[in-house]
């Protein structure tokens, strides 16, 4: 993991990883529809785009880039909330 942070991300499993983000944004592009592709690709068919779903997904995934950024060279996304 310290030599590739980022491979879990495109080769992981769940819903912090870019192929299930995509998956979620081929649902909204095909019209929400239970088609053949969304059962291919881990997404539970008859469901359709879920807005709520797709904002934790991608929230979850900005957060482990984040991570994964600050693991290779310190804390580059140093924020100041005072």
């Amino acid at each position: 993991p310290a030599d590739s942070p980022f491979r879990h991300i495109f080769l992981g499993r769940g819903d912090h990883t870019l192929g299930a983000l995509l998956d979620h944004v081929r649902l909204l592009r095909s019209g929400g529809s239970g088609d053949p592709g969304a059962t291919a690709s881990r997404v539970a068919p008859g469901l359709g785009f879920q807005e709520s779903r797709f904002r934790r997904q991608l929230a979850l995934l900005t957060w482990t880039l984040q991570g994964a950024a600050n693991a290779l060279s310190g804390d580059v996304w140093n924020i100041d909330n005072n």
